[in-house]
Order: C-alpha cells, then sequence, then structure tokens
C-alpha cells in the first residue's frame, strides 16, 4: 500500500470512528433536569420605625439595586436620635434567608421581628 492511500485510509477510518461516535452519544434520550427554583432577593420597600420617634416610618429610601444601597435623599429632622429602631423590608416571599451588614461590617441573620441598635 503506497503512503498516499495509507493516509486517505487513516483519515477515512478516523472520520467514519468520531462520526459513529456523534450518533451514539445523539442516540440517548434520557436528560437529567434540575428543578430550579427562581428567586426574587430585589428589596421593593424599606423603612424604619421606632417607638420614640413615630415619624420616622414617614421617610422615604430610595432602593439601588443596581448598586446595593438603600439611602435617604431628604434629611431628617436636625437633633433626630436613632436608638433601636425596628428595620422593615418588604421582599418577595420566595427571599427565605435576610442577612444585613451591621455597623462594623458584620453580617447576621435576620428576621422582620428583630431591631437594630445603630450606636
Amino acid at each position: 500500500m503506497c503512503k498516499k492511500h495509507f493516509i486517505r485510509y487513516l483519515l477515512w477510518t478516523f472520520f467514519s470512528f468520531c462520526s459513529g461516535i456523534a450518533v451514539v452519544s445523539c442516540k440517548e434520550s434520557k436528560l437529567d433536569l434540575e428543578d430550579v427554583n427562581v428567586v426574587d432577593l430585589q428589596i421593593h420597600r424599606f423603612y424604619l420605625s421606632s417607638k420614640k420617634n413615630p415619624d420616622l416610618e414617614k421617610v422615604f429610601f430610595s432602593i439601588d439595586h443596581a448598586k446595593g444601597t438603600i439611602i435617604n435623599k431628604k434629611y431628617m429632622p436636625y437633633g433626630t436620635v436613632l436608638d433601636s429602631v425596628m428595620m422593615k423590608l418588604v421582599t418577595d416571599f420566595s427571599a427565605k434567608k435576610l442577612r444585613v451588614a451591621i455597623n462594623d461590617g458584620e453580617y447576621k441573620d435576620w428576621h422582620n421581628k428583630d431591631s437594630l441598635w445603630l450606636r
């Protein structure tokens, strides 16, 4: 067998083998699907409340989901004391666990019934 025919035979064998593997691999009909739960992590509303300062609930907070920040653009009245406040977050029901970064940057699990000490 000459060299030219041998290379042609080798290439033909290689392509036949690869196409045979492709046909066999496409034959499998069973697919393993993973159950994926879509969770909405967006905060829809944020407000603070306090027994000492009932007007605190009226303060408007802006929520920027892209930057991950919540700020109040309008200042609170001068001398407003924020000791212990109740933070209220309104989220979708699919958000099962919330974590809050406290003053020092430490993350803690948080429930809507917990109050925060801000000093």
